[in-house]
């Protein structure tokens, strides 16, 4: 089974979400290609539930979710609150637990190297994914069978370009993807 890779479309009148530009990048460059299945997500609740709970209702060994986040450098989301809160762009409004009775929060299922503040220095940890579909999607990714799972809140893309966008946060998004292939290998 292949790892997946999650994006999201664009979202308050935006023209485009910086994570599917860079996906979709992804997607066609050299060496990763063919190597994850790519999901792209409307920016609406019921996504999580018809779309990714199927894609990771059996074991995967990781999937990683991308999303825009703030202005700055790219943050791997070391965990999920269990809250949900906004609109989406359907007009569906959410405000409650994604698990009732459940735990405060959920740790994200990382490699070693990506939860070490040393490795990897251009990505910011954060422990606070939000409450809006970026902290429902790694909450959804950490309560399936899926044995590593994160999020990236990558940068807005705003009027960059989608060429230059992609050579910003490529390089970055390939050494987050290289630590999860590392750690599902013999001997890691």
């Amino acid at each position: 089974m292949k790892p997946l890779l999650t994006a999201f479309g664009p979202f308050q009148s935006r023209p485009r979400n910086g994570s599917a530009t860079l996906l979709a990048a992804l997607r066609v460059s050299p060496g990763w290609g063919d190597r994850a299945d790519y999901l792209f997500l409307p920016v609406a609740w019921n996504s999580l539930e018809f779309l990714v709970a199927p894609a990771v209702a059996k074991p995967r060994p990781w999937a990683l979710g991308l999303g825009e986040g703030k202005t700055g450098r790219p943050a791997l989301e070391l965990r999920a609150r269990n809250l949900r809160t906004g609109q989406d762009e359907s007009g569906a409004i959410a405000n409650r637990p994604w698990e009732s009775g459940g735990p405060e929060a959920r740790p994200s299922r990382v490699p070693k190297e990506l939860g070490e503040t040393s490795s990897l220095p251009e990505l910011i940890r954060s422990q606070d994914a939000g409450a809006f579909l970026c902290n429902g999607l790694l909450w959804t990714l950490l309560v399936s069978p899926v044995r590593q799972a994160a999020f990236l809140h990558l940068p807005p893309q705003g009027e960059t370009s989608d060429e230059t966008y992609a050579a910003q946060h490529l390089p970055t998004l390939h050494a987050v993807l290289e630590a999860f292939e590392k750690a599902r290998s013999p001997g890691a």
